[in-house]
C-alpha cells in the first residue's frame, strides 16, 4: 500500500532536527550533517526546505476541538511548520522520514496532556497517516496511549512517511510538495473536574461523560492549560536506500496495540472485555471495547505475536482475484484472511464492495444448480456426535428418542461376555449414576443396551450400544475423524480447486492449523458417574466464549487441527483452507447471543463455523454467525452459507490500497 505501508530502508541515514519552541522556549535551529548556509537539507536527490529560515518558531498550542480545527484552520489555537519538498529519487532508492518528539515529557504541572498532530500531506509524498494521530488506530494511537497515561521521555513517533523509488516530485529550485504539520492540545480527550477520584463515572454533572481513555484535569490545570499551552520539541530524520517491501506482519504488527489495557476505543484499564461486544457497548456514541488492530495478550512473547482485527475496521484484501478480509495473524506470522466476495471494481482499480451477504460466500455449481448455502454434514442428520466433525468415522452412533418399559432396571455400568450384557450396580431408577438399562421389564441381560443420557418428559434419548462399547467408547469414537468428510470440508476444498490450486498464487498460501475444536468441557449426561440427565455435552470453545471470555489461537487436540502436511497438524486436508472459528469469531468482536451489526463479520446471512458448540438434547450443534452479527448455534443439516478462510505466508506484502473496501490492500 502507497500510503500506509512501512518498509525497510538500508544504506545512508541523513537528519534533519528541528527544535521547536513553544511560548516562552529558547528558539531553536536546524541542525545539518552537512554543512547548509540556509534552511536546506539534501537527501540523495531529495530537499527539505524549512517554510522559514534557519530559525523555526512553533506557538499558541492550545486547547481546541478537531471539530475547530477541522473548520478554522487559521485559528489562533494551532502551531504549524513546514516542510517543502522537492527532487526525484535516485534509481531503486527511496525516502523514508520520521517526524517525532525529542526527549520531551509532553506534560502541564505533572498531568500528562492529549497532544492532537494533524498532518496534510501533498503531491506525491506518502504516509503512515494522514490525519489526527489521536482519532485513528494506527500506529500512533500507541503513543496516544501513553500520553494519557504516565509521564513519557523520550523520542515519541508522530509520524512515518515514506518516497518511493524513482518518484519525481518537483526539482531542486521548484518547490512542488510539502508536509504541514499542526499541533493543538486535544480538548476532545479532556475531561475537566474537581471531584474525580479514579472511579466515579458521572463526571461534569452528566450521567454518560466517562473516562475512557481520555485525561482528567482539575479547572486549575485546565485554566493553566489555557493560559500556557505547551512545550515541546520535535525532529525529523529522513533516511535513504534501497527499497525492500515488508511481509504483511510486519506492517500489521507497527500498526497494534496490546488488547489488555486501555487504548483508543478501550476504556477499560485492563483492556478489551470479550463478553461483550465490540465497539460502542453502551450506546452513548463513544467506542469503548475495541475497534481496530490488536496484540493478543498471552502471545507478546512469541517470535509472532498473534495480531487481529476488531470491530467495524478496514480490514480488506485483494489477492489471487478475490476480495478477502483479515482475521488474524498465525504463531508463524502468516495472514489469515476469511472470503469477502469477488471483484466489484476493475483489473486494474479492484474493489471489494459486495452488494450483499450472499455475495460473500462462495457460490457451487451441484448437479446442474447454482448454491451459495450447504448443510454443514452433508447427512441430512444431527442426530450423532460426529456430525460436530469436520471429519468423522462411520457407522456412526445415532440417537434415539424412546421410553424404557416401564419396572425395567438400570445399572452404573456393564460387562460383556462376549454375547451379552450384564448390567451392574442394579437400581429400580434412572438417575444420574444409573444410565444403562435393556428397557424391558426386569432385565438385566441383553444382547444390546441402551445408555440413557437426557431424559425428561417427550425427550428421553439414548443411544444403543453393542459388542461390548460403553458409553466412553461413544464419546471417544464419535470425536475421532475416521474418513469420512463432512459436506463442508467438500464444498470448502471444491472451491479451492476450482479457483486456487495449481495457479500462481498457491505459493503465497501457508499450511496453516483450522481448528476444528472437540475438546470437552463437560459431559454432561454422557458422565456415567454423576451426569444429570437434563445436562449436556458442552465444548471448551462454548466456555471460553461463554464462561470464562478468553477466546484462544491454540488447537490443543491433534486429532483437530486440520492441515495439509502432518508436519504441523493431522494432515487430513486436501488443501490448504478451511473456515474460522468462534475464538477468531469473539476476538472480532462477536459475542455468543448478542446481535452486533457493527462488526466486520456481520454480512446480513448466515454462514457456518468450523467450531462444535454442544451435542444438546438429541443432535449436534455447530456455531455459526447469525444474519444480525450475533454468534449462535444451529443443527449441522441446516442450510448456511460458506466463507473460506485461507492462510498467506509470511512472505507476501501489501502493494497498494488502504484496506477500505473501494481501495483494498493489494497482495500480489
Amino acid at each position: 500500500m502507497k500510503d500506509n505501508k512501512k518498509r525497510n530502508l538500508i544504506i545512508g541515514i541523513i537528519s534533519l532536527v528541528l527544535l521547536i519552541g513553544v511560548v516562552g522556549i529558547t528558539y531553536a535551529f536546524f541542525n545539518y550533517t552537512k554543512t547548509s548556509d540556509n534552511n536546506v537539507l539534501q537527501v540523495g536527490r531529495i530537499f527539505f526546505r524549512s517554510s522559514q529560515t534557519k530559525t523555526i518558531t512553533l506557538t499558541n498550542v492550545f486547547p481546541i476541538s478537531r471539530e475547530t480545527l477541522t473548520t478554522d484552520p487559521t485559528n489562533k489555537n494551532i502551531g504549524t511548520f513546514e516542510l517543502e519538498v522537492s527532487g526525484d529519487t535516485d534509481y531503486e532508492e527511496g525516502i523514508e522520514y520520521v517526524i517525532s518528539t525529542v526527549n520531551s515529557s509532553l506534560s502541564s504541572n505533572g498531568k500528562k496532556v492529549p497532544i492532537g498532530i494533524d498532518v496534510t500531506i501533498s503531491n506525491g509524498l506518502g504516509t503512515s497517516n494522514d490525519n489526527y494521530f489521536t482519532s485513528r488506530n494506527s500506529m500512533n494511537s500507541t503513543i496516544y496511549k501513553r500520553l494519557s497515561g504516565n509521564s513519557i521521555v523520550g523520542d515519541q513517533t508522530l509520524l512515518v512517511g515514506y518516497i518511493k523509488p524513482n518518484t519525481t516530485i518537483g526539482t531542486a529550485e521548484g518547490i512542488n510538495g510539502s508536509i504541514t504539520i499542526r499541533a493543538f492540545i486535544d480538548t476532545d480527550k479532556i475531561v475537566i473536574s474537581d471531584t474525580y477520584d479514579g472511579t466515579e463515572s458521572d463526571l461534569m454533572g452528566t450521567t454518560n461523560e466517562t473516562v475512557g481513555d481520555r485525561v482528567v484535569l482539575t479547572t486549575t490545570e485546565w485554566n493553566a492549560l489555557q493560559t500556557n499551552g505547551l512545550s515541546f520539541q520535535v525532529k525529523v530524520e529522513a533516511h535513504q536506500g534501497i527499497w525492500v517491501d515488508e511481509p504483511i506482519y510486519n506492517t500489521l504488527r507497527m500498526n497494534a496495540v496490546m488488547d489488555d489495557i486501555q487504548s483508543t476505543n478501550v476504556s477499560s484499564s485492563t483492556g478489551i472485555d470479550f463478553s461483550k461486544i465490540s465497539g460502542d457497548t453502551d450506546s452513548d456514541g463513544i467506542l469503548d471495547n475495541g475497534e481496530g488492530l490488536y496484540v493478543r495478550a498471552g502471545t507478546e512473547n512469541d517470535a509472532y505475536p498473534v495480531l487481529y482485527y476488531r470491530g467495524n475496521v478496514e480490514n480488506n484484501v485483494y489477492f489471487a482475484g478475490k476480495c478477502w478480509q483479515i482475521i488474524r495473524t498465525t504463531d508463524t506470522g502468516g495472514t489469515k484472511m476469511i472470503y469477502n466476495g469477488e471483484n466489484t471494481g476493475t483489473e486494474d482499480a479492484p474493489a471489494c464492495e459486495p452488494a450483499s451477504g450472499t455475495d460473500r460466500q462462495i457460490t457451487l455449481n451441484i448437479e446442474g444448480t447454482d448454491t451459495n448455502t450447504f448443510p454443514f454434514s452433508g447427512t441430512g442428520l444431527s442426530n450423532s456426535l460426529a456430525y460436530n466433525g469436520y471429519m468423522y468415522n462411520t457407522p456412526v452412533y445415532s440417537v434415539t428418542n424412546g421410553i424404557y418399559e416401564e419396572g425395567s432396571k438400570f445399572g452404573n455400568g456393564v460387562t460383556w461376555d462376549g454375547t451379552n450384557y450384564t448390567i451392574e450396580g442394579v437400581s429400580d431408577t434412572l438417575d444420574a449414576n444409573h444410565h444403562y438399562t435393556c428397557g424391558t421389564v426386569n432385565t438385566t441381560t441383553c444382547s444390546s443396551i441402551r445408555y440413557y443420557y437426557y431424559f425428561t418428559s417427550g425427550r428421553e434419548y439414548y443411544f444403543t450400544l453393542t459388542n461390548g462399547k460403553k458409553i466412553e467408547d461413544v464419546v471417544g469414537e464419535s470425536l475421532e475423524n475416521g474418513t469420512t468428510e463432512s459436506n463442508a470440508k467438500v464444498r470448502v476444498e471444491n472451491w479451492y480447486e476450482a479457483n486456487l490450486y495449481n495457479t500462481i498464487y498457491e505459493d503465497k498460501i501457508e499450511d496453516t492449523v483450522y481448528c476444528n475444536d472437540r475438546g470437552i468441557y463437560q459431559l454432561g449426561g454422557m458422565n456415567p458417574n454423576g451426569g444429570t440427565l437434563t445436562s449436556y455435552l458442552i465444548y471448551s470453545g462454548y466456555n471460553r466464549n461463554n464462561a470464562s471470555f478468553n477466546p484462544s489461537t491454540k488447537c490443543l487436540r491433534p486429532a483437530d487441527s486440520f492441515t495439509k502436511e502432518s508436519t504441523n497438524g493431522n494432515g487430513l486436508l486436501d488443501y490448504p483452507v478451511g473456515l474460522i472459528t468462534i475464538d477468531e469469531m469473539s476476538m472480532a468482536g462477536g459475542k455468543i447471543g448478542t446481535a452486533n451489526a457493527n462488526f466486520y463479520l456481520t454480512t446480513g446471512v448466515d454462514y457456518w463455523s468450523l467450531s462444535p458448540m454442544v451435542f444438546y438434547v438429541g443432535g449436534a450443534h455447530e456455531f455459526r454467525v447469525w444474519s444480525t452479527g450475533a454468534l449462535t448455534d444451529t443443527i449441522p443439516n441446516c442450510i448456511l452459507g460458506l466463507r473460506p478462510v485461507l492462510s498467506l505466508k509470511l512472505g507476501p506484502s501489501i502493494t497498494d490500497g488502504d484496506g477500505t473496501g473501494a481501495s483494498p490492500y493489494i497482495v500480489k
